[in-house]
């Protein structure tokens, strides 16, 4: 800073600058945030036996230093910017219906029991740790992976207790050892 004296008699200013500067990342100023008011001025900054000099022209030398603080501080503020806008790529992202039905959750509605609902049970053998296997019911289709240097042969399978639309590929020497 080109203030005469030294760095530390402006010290007070600068931190008044930094705190009443519009920061983007947080919608308002530093000093807004943490006590939920803004800071009008910084004339009870300074302590009381350093402020000799009073009146219009103590005024006028703070507030031409806070405007020069607030400069620096903005040119800091752009130049941060600049270097992270040249690495910055926009995002796309796919939409995710067309991995899934997308549905609110406000859409939902209470559900209302009725007796005319019936839901068909499936008696499930489980084993001694409280899990069933799933057993291969038949293979719907073939197809292979080309990677960089092999060939990955897959098949589609469907599994028991599961319709078409929820088969799986899964690898085929797997599937024949089963």
């Amino acid at each position: 800073m080109d203030f005469s004296g030294g760095w530390q008699e402006s010290l007070s200013l600068v931190e008044f600058s930094y705190n009443n500067s519009y920061q983007v990342s947080i919608g308002m100023t530093p000093f807004e945030a943490l006590y939920g008011t803004k800071c009008r001025s910084p004339i009870c900054w300074e302590e009381i036996e350093e402020r000799l000099m009073s009146g219009p022209e103590f005024l006028q030398e703070m507030k031409d230093k806070v405007e020069l603080i607030r400069k620096r501080i903005k040119a800091a503020q752009d130049r941060q910017a600049s270097y992270a806008n040249k690495r910055r790529r926009p995002l796309e992202f796919q939409s995710l219906s067309l991995i899934h039905d997308v549905f609110h959750v406000y859409i939902l509605r209470k559900y209302e029991p009725d007796p005319s609902h019936v839901l068909r049970t499936e008696d499930v053998e489980l084993d001694s740790s409280l899990s069933y296997v799933e057993q291969p019911m038949q293979i719907l289709d073939r197809k292979e992976k080309q990677l960089r240097n092999k060939t990955i042969p897959l098949v589609l399978v469907q599994w028991s207790r599961h319709g078409k639309e929820e088969a799986t590929c899964e690898l085929e020497a797997r599937m024949r050892q089963e």
